[in-house]
């Protein structure tokens, strides 16, 4: 069987770019207070993803899971953390290949438990792999 796709092939979202895809998010949802960023806790989620490839399987859904679970469990951003969290993988997803075939309700539910603590880093996975369908399917 092929081993998943490794780190060197991952475009990783950087941490000013993942400043910048807050803000413009914020703008298109009409967010008038859309927070300030906390540096130090966007860079640990972001690198929690990375990790992801060192110490777990690394593969693009192991990866993803973690980097949402940073994002809106850490709550790097003022406001819309939650919202960021699954926009920005979402796309990260897309980047790679995979498109996430959810409900809203499902995304929703998916961000706000793992928001309030419920969900976990592995149930995020789980999920994920259950949605995922390659990209333009």
């Amino acid at each position: 069987m092929r081993q998943p796709d490794r780190a060197p092939s991952i475009a990783y979202p950087e941490v000013d770019q993942a400043v910048a895809f807050h803000a413009e998010l914020g703008k298109r949802l009409g967010a008038t207070e859309w927070g300030p960023v906390n540096e130090p806790r966007l860079r640990s989620a972001l690198d929690r993803a990375k990790d992801a490839v060192t110490h777990q399987r690394g593969d693009i859904i192991s990866i993803a899971a973690f980097m949402f679970f940073g994002l809106v469990r850490d709550q790097p951003f003022g406001k819309g953390s939650t919202e960021t969290g699954l926009a920005l993988t979402l796309a990260f997803l897309l980047r790679h290949g995979v498109a996430i075939e959810a409900e809203d309700e499902d995304l929703a539910g998916i961000s706000l438990g793992t928001a309030e603590g419920q969900v976990f880093a592995g149930m995020i996975e789980m999920w994920m792999r259950e949605c995922a369908a390659p990209a333009g399917s």
